[in-house]
């Protein structure tokens, strides 16, 4: 593998770790504003009681999606890390062997 391929693999593995990064805090903050309406809601007295609980419901469904979403994302950043480790790791090999 040249030197080139391997700089080009890191800074596109490096961009999609970024990304993969804002991903998770757009889940993080998907999940923190589910969580307050949730609270807002059974914080909530008065009439609509089975409307209030669908809805509670509605928010619990989509806060789990958004949990899984960001494990999901932080499961990718990891796999995306390890890959540019490895590469790392070649590029070292290579400039040990081309300074022997």
């Amino acid at each position: 593998m040249e030197i080139d391929q391997i700089i080009n693999q890191v800074a596109d593995l490096n961009a999609k770790i970024e990304v993969f990064r804002a991903r998770i805090l757009e889940h993080d903050r998907k999940l923190k504003a589910y969580r307050q309406e949730i609270q807002q809601l059974r914080s909530q007295t008065g009439g609509g009681r089975k409307d209030r609980k669908a809805q509670i419901r509605r928010l619990k469904f989509f806060a789990n999606q958004a949990k899984k979403a960001r494990k999901s994302e932080r499961i990718r950043v990891e796999v995306y890390t390890q890959n540019v480790q490895e590469l790392v790791a070649d590029f070292d090999t290579f400039f040990r062997e081309a300074s022997e």
